[in-house]
């Protein structure tokens, strides 16, 4: 422990206040800044520390008894305390300490307001202290009554005043010293005094009106002017005391209304975290569902577009395969018209063996004419008749080649007739097939547009869902902004309602202290 001549005295403002709460036990449960600047400790090593942590070890521990004699009575307790800092220095206090209470009235605690202590008093505590330390059993507290040193100050003078007259002295010698203890006892009897005219000074420094001091005490000596005094100051007190109680119910009205709207307000942001959490969700799905439409509709896009590519191959396919069937159908109908042709000729050709033919019926009767002619001739128509039979047989071989010939060509008629139907059947199929062909690109045309049509929306669908993806995930962000400030709000309203429990309990504390000092 570091003794008094350790260390260097600290001093703090007069107008400072060291306040520090503690439990039953003593352990500090509350120290100010003030308290924490003056002694050298932090917050942490002050509070749960029992509070003779800067107990000095000048302070006698008769002190320190009356201190928690007081207080286990019930009573405040005012006196000069030296107190030690962290590094050894010391500083003065005027403590006043009182007993803390809850809202049931049970103790729980004491409260200690400290002030600076004047230099004169402080020269006094510190005498007193060393005497107490140094030999406490010659220390006297007992209090000795005005009302008793002054009579018995009258009482010993007159008895040496009756002594002196009783004396065998000369009357000179009596007289003087009569005179000298007259006046020795009225030096007594003022020196007794002075604090009492002292007090009265301040008494009418405090209040000086004659009038009042007549109306309320009824005297107008020292008496009445400590009296009217004391009365103003209990008056002054009442005053300060009432307004305060109304200021204490007002400020528990309004902390009242403001922990109500606090509850509120923190359950509607509850609420508000939950629906924003909920909105949260749904503005991720929505994304992610936006995200995988643009993605679809992007592959739809694609395949479409390929479709379209396709359909565009197909058209121009069908556009290819038209000009060949065309070309086909021209060549047929240029084969009919050959065949047609054909067909001409070969009737041309039966007529012609058919005049042939009755030519050849014409020879053959002839040579049978002749050969008849002939044989009526005898010899010499027999050479004639050899030469009609030549004939009749050339005519016959004739006529039996025309009818070979004319089989044959309608033979050839009859496939020239089957080939030109078949011409013809062909030239009208492939014109159905133009028809159809022409149909079937139109197919394809309309195709193409319909396809070159889905891959635009597609590709507007896309950029459509890009954006709304873009919109959900700023919504997502924007909802996780507001849960973040509502998360903030929040805690600045658990932080309000703390600050307000500990102004509730500064109020308390403030009502109890109005409560004991009016009582």
């Amino acid at each position: 422990m570091t003794s008094s001549t350790d260390g260097k005295e600290r001093d703090f403002p007069e107008n400072s206040r060291l306040i520090s709460t503690t439990t039953l036990t003593g352990c500090i449960t509350y120290a100010n800044q003030n308290f924490i600047d003056i002694s050298g400790y932090s917050r942490e090593e002050l509070v749960g520390k029992p509070h003779n942590i800067v107990r000095h070890p000048d302070m006698p521990a008769a002190a320190f008894a009356d201190l928690w004699t007081n207080l286990k009575a019930d009573k405040p307790w005012l006196g000069a305390v030296k107190n030690r800092c962290k590094n050894g220095d010391y500083y003065w206090v005027l403590a006043y300490v009182t007993p803390q209470y809850d809202n049931d009235g049970k103790k729980v605690g004491y409260q200690s307001v400290r002030g600076r202590l004047p230099n004169e008093i402080k020269r006094q505590a510190q005498a007193l202290y060393d005497q107490v330390n140094s030999n406490p059993k010659r220390l006297s507290l007992s209090r000795i009554r005005l009302s008793y040193r002054i009579p018995a100050t009258v009482f010993s003078g007159l008895l040496a005043v009756s002594l002196i007259g009783i004396a065998p002295l000369d009357m000179p010698i009596k007289l003087l010293l009569s005179g000298l203890l007259t006046c020795a006892i009225s030096a007594l009897t003022y020196r007794q005094l002075t604090p009492l005219q002292n007090s009265v000074k301040q008494a009418l420094n405090i209040y000086n009106n004659p009038l009042s001091q007549r109306a309320i005490s009824g005297r107008m000596d020292e008496t009445g002017a400590t009296d009217i005094a004391i009365q103003l100051l209990e008056a002054k007190l009442h005053t300060v005391t009432g307004r305060v109680e109304d200021a204490i119910k007002t400020l528990r009205e309004v902390m009242d209304l403001t922990h109500q709207s606090l509850n509120q307000t923190t359950t509607g942001i509850e609420q508000q975290n939950l629906e924003s959490d909920m909105l949260a969700s749904a503005s991720t799905e929505m994304a992610s569902s936006s995200h995988n439409v643009a993605e679809n509709t992007s592959r739809t896009s694609e395949v479409t577009h390929q479709a379209a590519m396709e359909a565009q191959t197909g058209r121009t396919t069908i556009n290819d395969m038209l000009k060949t069937i065309e070309l086909l159908a021209a060549e047929v109908e240029q084969s009919a018209e050959l065949s047609e042709q054909l067909h001409v000729q070969t009737d041309e050709i039966g007529h012609i063996t058919t005049i042939i033919n009755d030519i050849a019926n014409q020879t053959n009767l002839l040579a049978l004419n002749a050969a008849i002619e002939a044989a009526r001739a005898g010899d010499n128509g027999r050479g004639f008749a050899v030469v009609a039979d030549e004939v009749r047989e050339l005519a016959i071989r004739t006529q039996k080649a025309t009818e070979q010939i004319k089989s044959s060509i309608g033979a050839v008629q009859n496939q020239v007739r089957n080939t030109a139907d078949t011409m013809s059947k062909t030239h009208t199929q492939a014109r159905d097939s133009i028809s159809r062909a022409e149909i079937a690109g139109q197919a394809f045309d309309q195709l193409s547009q319909s396809l070159d049509q889905i891959s635009d929306q597609s590709q507007q669908i896309a950029v459509a869902a890009d954006e709304q993806n873009e919109t959900a995930e700023s919504l997502s962000k924007s909802i996780i902004s507001i849960r973040d400030i509502s998360d903030s709000n929040k805690a600045s309203i658990s932080s309000t309602n703390q600050a307000i429990d500990n102004l509730a309990r500064l109020v308390t504390d403030l009502s109890q202290i109005v409560n004991r000092t009016i009582q």
